[in-house]
């Protein structure tokens, strides 16, 4: 009877190298593995701590890669859906844009002719307020209505245009007085320090009293302007009609 010792060998290292990989994955996985138990496992497979280490390294790398293969399959899929909406959307975009030029080009002969009929008919609009075209009585009242409006117009323009200048004119005199207050407050006998702060006091005074009353006009005269203008196109729209 013939002894396979090549085999014998074989099946040894075999069962040793199972038993350090089994070793190398239970720490791998983060397993609490007493040292005593690694050292007497390391002893009876015969393996030394690099090559449990490098087993380990080599398992925690592969750990890592196959959460990469799925990372990247998971992204793949969104990466797909995305794609495909943005796909459909593209062929929606491109049916859109198509059936635009050929509805265009369909009635492109009708929208020349009717937009010149639509200028022609703006055009009679507003030759129906002609002077030419309006007895006396309604001439007078549309030039009464479009004055009235004008004028309306331009005094909220006015007053919005005189708001800004008014703070910055206020703005100005409470800077005069705070300097003219601290002067009046270091030179408390001169005089002349006293009426400047006086006179500071009084500017700022002037000017607040001034702002706050176009503050307060502002509302009726954009009422005013509004309601001019709203009569003038009333009237005009009546002067079309009639």
């Amino acid at each position: 009877m013939s002894i396979d010792i090549v085999g014998l060998i074989r099946g040894r290292k075999q069962q040793r190298a199972a038993g350090i990989e089994e070793l190398a994955q239970r720490l791998a996985r983060g397993e609490a593995v007493a040292p005593e138990e690694i050292e007497t496992l390391l002893e009876a497979t015969g393996c030394d701590e690099l090559t449990l280490q490098q087993r380990i390294d080599a398992l925690v790398r592969r750990a890592e890669l196959r959460q990469r293969v799925k990372a990247g399959e998971d992204a793949a899929k969104q990466l797909e859906t995305i794609d495909s909406k943005i796909r459909s959307a593209w062929d929606k975009a491109v049916a859109a844009e198509t059936e635009h030029r050929r509805l265009r080009a369909q009635h492109e002969e009708a929208i020349i002719m009717l937009g010149q009929a639509v200028r022609s008919g703006d055009g009679a609009s507003d030759e129906l307020l002609a002077p030419q075209n309006l007895s006396p009585i309604d001439r007078q009242r549309l030039a009464d209505a479009r004055q009235a409006a004008t004028a309306a117009a331009e005094a909220l323009a006015d007053a919005n245009r005189r708001l800004p200048e008014l703070r910055d004119s206020l703005a100005r005199a409470q800077a005069s007085l705070a300097d003219a207050a601290e002067t009046a407050k270091q030179r408390r006998s001169s005089e002349d320090a006293q009426r400047q702060k006086a006179a500071a006091e009084t500017a700022v005074k002037t000017r607040a009293a001034r702002l706050k009353a176009l503050e307060g006009e502002v509302p009726g005269l954009r009422q005013a302007a509004e309601q001019a203008e709203a009569a003038m196109s009333k009237l005009e729209a009546e002067l079309r009609a009639s």
